[in-house]
């Protein structure tokens, strides 16, 4: 992971409305980025990354986060281009972007989005979230891109890409704690990770499945899907030694793998159906859109057609 500089202490000039307003001469852009030497920092590999300001005011797609005003300094981007200058989009405190921000998403606290990520949409990703890179952290990307679309990375979460293959993590997913996917991993449709999940290979996670606790699972040879399903394993005796499934090719079920192979080691199976609720509730909280419930309804819709 690439570490960064220690940060200089940065000084709001919300004090000047008059001339950030101004807007760099009419040429109506939402923030610029400040060149001066003592908003820059330098990441591990050397490149120099500066703060952003912003030039008028960018109303939030967040309903808990107040307006970003005029002459508020931001976070830091390798360039003009890594934060888009249309929607709500922003990075804010200590992260750093090297790749993609668009539409309404924040990058907030210390994350990182490495130059082969993209974070679009009504995503969030905060804490020290690491998003893009590659297995092995040498800055040999391989090829493969990362995508956040309306989702939330926080924490100390790690979403990989390289390989070739194309990781994602969509339709108001979430990940947290120190949860980590590989290259390849594709997360959609409300479903969580929350512990210290590990998952690795071509693995599909979708209909609001839940992995929780001490778990890595892995596809060596082929793909498999998880679907609707919730896996919950807490190493009680041997904190931080995760319970690993490597699921084979084809696999249609988590929860009666997991059984088979872990007997008395796995303590907890269910359905998703125990989760929606809460989910629901805080995305309703935290945004005023129709998209983050039509997902979470369709998946409600299928809980009761699989439980009827």
């Amino acid at each position: 992971m690439p570490f960064i500089s220690e940060a200089p202490t940065i000084t709001s000039i919300t004090a000047a409305p008059a001339i950030v307003e101004n807007k760099l001469k009419g040429d109506g852009k939402k923030f610029r980025v400040l060149m001066d030497e003592k908003y820059a920092r330098f990441t591990v590999d050397g490149q120099a990354v500066h703060r952003i300001q912003a030039l008028k005011r960018i109303e939030r797609a967040w309903a808990q986060q107040p307006d970003i005003m005029p002459g508020e300094i931001g976070g830091y981007v390798l360039h003009e281009g890594c934060l888009s200058q249309e929607g709500s989009c922003w990075v804010a405190g200590d992260a750093i972007v090297t790749g993609r921000v668009e539409g309404d998403a924040d990058v907030l606290g210390s994350a990182y989005v490495a130059s082969n990520a993209v974070v679009s949409g009504y995503s969030i990703v905060s804490g020290m979230a690491y998003i893009g890179g590659s297995e092995s952290n040498d800055g040999a990307l391989g090829g493969g891109r990362v995508l956040i679309d309306s989702a939330a990375v926080a924490d100390s979460c790690r979403v990989l890409g390289g390989d070739g293959a194309e990781t994602v993590v969509s339709e108001f997913s979430t990940l947290s704690g120190a949860s980590n996917i590989s290259a390849g991993v594709k997360v959609s449709g409300a479903s969580s990770l929350r512990g210290r999940v590990q998952v690795i290979g071509d693995v599909e996670i979708s209909g609001g499945s839940i992995l929780e606790g001490d778990l890595s699972v892995m596809c060596a040879d082929g793909s498999a899907k998880i679907h609707n399903e919730a896996v919950t394993y807490w190493n009680k005796a041997n904190r931080h030694v995760p319970l690993t499934l490597d699921v084979p090719a084809g696999c249609d079920s988590l929860v009666d793998y997991a059984e088979k192979e872990a007997g008395d080691r796995f303590t907890a199976r269910g359905t998703v159906e125990r989760d929606v609720a809460s989910r629901h509730a805080f995305f309703s909280a935290m945004l005023n859109i129709e998209a983050a419930s039509k997902v979470i309804d369709e998946l409600d819709e299928e809980v009761r057609h699989l439980s009827s």
